[in-house]
C-alpha cells in the first residue's frame, strides 16, 4: 500500500477545494496529479491510501463542530499547534459526516481507502456538554462505522505510541499500525512493541512508523547503521517498517513535507533489506510464529544455542552484546542474530559507529534421531539468500560454524 500524505483541500473538508487549491499548511494541490499518481499505483500492483485526520477540524470549520469539542479539564478543546481542534470521533453527527467524506474521496479521487489518523491524545476527555468520553471506545466506534459506511474501503488506524492497538487491532481494519515515540526508545523497545501488537492483530500485518530523524543530525555513514539495525528488529520480531518515500525520500519527521533525500547507498540498503523481507516473508512474518527462545537456549534447556568468541549472547538488545532470538515455525527452528558488539546506545534513532566484531560464531544444536540437521544462514548484506553450513556431529548434539556476522543473521534450523 503506498499512503497519500497531504492530498486534502482541509481535514474536517477533503473535496471541498476545488481540483486545484492550497492545503491545510499552505501546500499545493492538483487533484488530476493525485489521481494519476493514484493510476500510477494501481499499474504496479499497490492500493492507494488517502490520509484522513479522524478528529480534526480547522479554524474555518470550527464554529460548525466546536459543540463536539474534546476539552481539558480547563475547559479548552484539544488541538493540535494552532491549526486543528480536536472532536470527540464517535459524536454520532461527526461519524455520519466523516464518513460521507471518505465515500466522496472514494469516488472522486480513486483511493482504495484511508489512512485514519490520530495524535496518541488525550486518552479521556470531557465534551462541552460535560459527557466524559473515553477516547479508546470512541476509536473502536469509529473505525467500526468507517468499515460500514465504505465497506470496501481499506483501512488502517494510527494507534500512537501503541494507543489503543490493544482495543483497535481487533476492529475491522486491514493493518495493525503502530507510529512510535519516546518511551519506545530503544530497539528492545521495538521488539516489544511488535510482539504486543502480532499477539492481538489476529494474522493482520504489523507496520511500524519509526522515522529515522538521526538523517537529519548525523552522516550518512552512521544513520544506514542505525537503520540496518532498526530495520533488522522489526523484521526480525514480524513487522515491517514505514520509512521509504516517493522516489529517493524517505521519512525523517511526522510531517511527511519535511523529509530527507536519500544518497544512493541508502537506497542500496533499503533495496537489500526489503528485497530480503519479501524473500524470506513465510519465516519472518507468518501469523504462526512463536518465540521460543526461553525454552531453547541456555544451560537448562540445552537444546539449541550460539556462543560467540568476542562478544557475550543475550537475549535481549543490550549495548556490546549479539541479540540472540529464537524463533519456531513450519517445522524450523529460525535463529535471529543481530550485531551489537560495537554498539554503545541501543537507542533506535542514534547514530552508531562502525560495527563490532563478535568473533567466530558457533551454533550447538541437541540432535533428534540419527538423522542430520540441515542448517542454513542468510544474511541481508551477502546475497540474501538461504546458504548451507556444514554441520558437524557428536553423540547427542550437533555443531556449526557460522559466518562472519556483520548486522543481521537469519540462521535456519531442520532437524528431519
Amino acid at each position: 500500500a503506498v499512503q497519500f500524505y497531504d492530498w486534502a483541500y482541509r481535514h474536517a473538508d477533503l473535496l471541498g477545494g476545488g481540483e486545484r487549491y492550497a492545503d491545510a499548511l499552505g501546500s499545493p494541490v492538483d487533484l488530476g496529479t493525485v489521481r494519476a499518481l493514484i493510476a500510477a499505483c494501481h499499474g504496479v500492483g499497490a492500493d492507494a491510501l488517502g490520509y484522513a485526520a479522524v478528529y480534526g477540524v480547522g479554524n474555518a470549520e470550527w464554529p460548525t463542530w466546536a459543540p463536539l469539542a474534546l476539552n481539558d479539564a480547563a475547559g479548552a478543546a484539544y488541538g493540535l499547534g494552532d491549526f486543528l481542534r480536536l472532536v470527540d470521533p464517535a459524536a454520532p453527527a461527526w461519524l455520519d459526516h466523516f464518513g460521507a467524506q471518505l465515500a466522496a474521496a472514494l469516488a472522486q479521487c480513486g483511493f482504495d481507502g484511508f489512512h485514519l489518523d490520530q495524535y496518541g491524545y488525550p486518552k479521556a476527555a470531557v465534551r462541552v456538554d460535560g459527557t466524559p468520553v473515553d477516547v479508546t471506545e470512541s476509536f473502536v466506534r469509529l473505525i467500526e462505522s468507517m468499515r460500514d459506511q465504505v465497506p470496501g474501503a481499506r483501512l488502517v488506524f494510527n494507534n500512537v505510541n501503541d494507543f489503543p492497538t490493544w482495543a483497535t487491532a481487533r476492529t475491522s481494519q486491514d493493518a495493525v499500525y503502530i507510529e512510535v515515540w519516546e518511551p519506545h526508545r530503544t530497539w528492545a523497545d521495538l521488539g516489544a512493541v511488535v510482539t504486543r501488537a502480532r499477539s492481538v492483530a489476529g494474522g493482520l500485518p504489523v507496520v511500524i512508523a519509526a522515522y529515522q530523524q538521526v538523517y537529519a543530525l548525523a552522516p550518512r555513514e552512521e544513520a544506514d547503521r542505525t537503520t540496518a539495525l532498526t530495520m533488522a528488529t522489526l523484521f526480525s520480531h514480524g513487522a515491517t517498517h514505514l520509512l521509504a518515500g516517493e522516489a529517493d525520500r524517505i521519512l525523517v519527521d511526522p510531517y511527511y513535507v519535511r523529509n530527507h533525500v536519500a544518497e544512493a547507498a541508502t537506497v542500496d540498503l533499503l533495496a537489500r533489506y526489503y528485497d530480503f523481507l519479501t524473500e524470506h516473508h513465510d519465516l519472518l512474518l507468518a501469523e504462526e510464529i512463536v518465540e521460543v527462545t526461553g525454552s531453547y537456549a541456555g544451560s537448562h534447556n540445552d537444546d539449541l544455542d550460539i556462543a560467540f568468541s568476542a562478544a557475550p549472547v543475550s537475549g535481549t538488545a543490550v549495548p556490546g552484546a549479539v541479540w540472540r532470538r529464537i524463533t519456531a515455525v513450519d517445522g524450523a527452528l529460525v535463529v535471529h542474530l543481530i550485531n551489537l558488539a560495537g554498539v554503545t546506545d541501543c537507542g533506535w534513532d542514534t547514530p552508531q559507529e562502525p560495527a563490532g566484531d563478535p568473533g567466530i560464531g558457533t551454533l550447538r544444536l541437541r540432535r533428534v534421531g540419527p538423522d542430520r540437521p540441515t542448517v542454513y544462514a542468510a544474511d541481508p548484506d551477502g546475497s540474501g539468500h538461504l546458504e548451507p553450513l556444514a554441520v558437524s556431529l557428536d553423540d547427542t548434539h550437533a555443531t556449526v560454524h557460522l559466518p562472519p556476522l556483520t548486522t543481521w543473521h537469519m540462521i535456519v534450523v531442520r532437524s528431519r
